[in-house]
This record gives structure tokens, sequence and C-alpha cells, in this order.
């Protein structure tokens, strides 16, 4: 069943992504063409877009909830829900309000101690645990430069982007 739930939490999610992706996001941007938005967040809170944003984090949370509860994980359990009002958060409350940050930092943290957490007790080869370990490194590092960047809009906008995707391929792979 849970690779039900997890199939459904990954379409739910490219539905979020592509919406993202979408060339239409960046000419709506000051009447630009093709110009990036500065953070993750500016481009999840655009107005055009975020009822499609959010119904699919909606739908992904719910099958990600499910997904979880078949782990039977608790700690997990714990840090991806912590994650998920976090992404609720960022994606309702404007970048601007301050309170916004606090859900961006809950999840970048949670993805952390849900990374930290995973890469310790996975104990299934050596070779998983070592991949689990770097990764769980490469996000302390990139979660460093994000928090070492913020002045420098691309880096900023890069390290969250690289963050974001290798917490997904962790993911997928644990």
């Amino acid at each position: 069943m849970n690779s039900i739930w997890l199939g459904a939490m990954i379409v739910s999610y490219l539905v979020c992504i592509l919406t993202i992706t979408s060339k239409e996001i960046y000419t709506v941007r000051g009447g630009v063409g093709n110009s990036l938005p500065i953070t993750v967040s500016s481009t999840l809170t655009d107005e055009k877009i975020q009822p499609i944003i959010f119904g699919s984090m909606l739908s992904m949370g719910f099958f990600t909830i499910l997904y979880e509860s078949g782990r039977n994980c608790w700690v997990s359990f714990m840090a991806i829900l912590l994650l998920l009002i976090g992404i609720y958060g960022v994606i309702l409350i404007e970048e601007n309000q301050s309170i916004h940050y606090v859900f961006a930092s809950t999840v970048f943290i949670s993805i952390l101690v849900f990374m930290g957490w995973n890469s310790f007790i996975l104990k299934r080869s050596n070779y998983r645990i070592g991949l689990c370990i770097l990764n769980f490194v490469i996000m302390l590092f990139l979660f460093g430069c994000i928090l070492s960047t913020i002045y420098n809009n691309n880096v900023f906008l890069i390290s969250e982007v690289l963050f974001i995707a290798i917490f997904a391929i962790f993911y997928l792979s644990i």
C-alpha cells in the first residue's frame, strides 16, 4: 500500500513542480520576460499560481502522512508533519512578513532532522549508510550557504533549489 501512497505523493508534487517551472510564472514578474524569481518562497506566494500549488501540496501532504504512518517511525512522522506545516505557512504567508521566516526555518530544520535521523537509523548496508550521511552533510553545507547568502539572490535561489532536490532524492531512496 505504501507504494501507492508514494506514487500519489510524486504525482501531487509533480503538479507543483510543473506549475512553478512553467514559463508563464517567469513572464509575470515585473513584466520582464524569463526573469528568475529571487527565492522559492516568492514563487510560491505568487497570487496567480498559489491556489494550484497549495492544492497540490495539500494533496501531497495527505499522501505523505499516509505513507509515513506506514513506515512506523514516529521521529520521521513528526519531522514530516512539521515540514508540511512549514510548507503551508510558506505558501500562505507573504515573504515580507516576519512569521514567514519562522515557517521557512521550520521547513529547513525539519528536513535536516528527518535526514539526520534517517541517516543514522538506516543500517541496511554500509553503502546506504554512507550515502545517507553524505546527503546529510551536503544538506548541512547547503543550509549554511542559504544562511550566508541571504543578500546574494542568485546563490540563495540555487541553494534553496538544491536543498529541496537533494531532500527529494533522499526521501525517495529511504
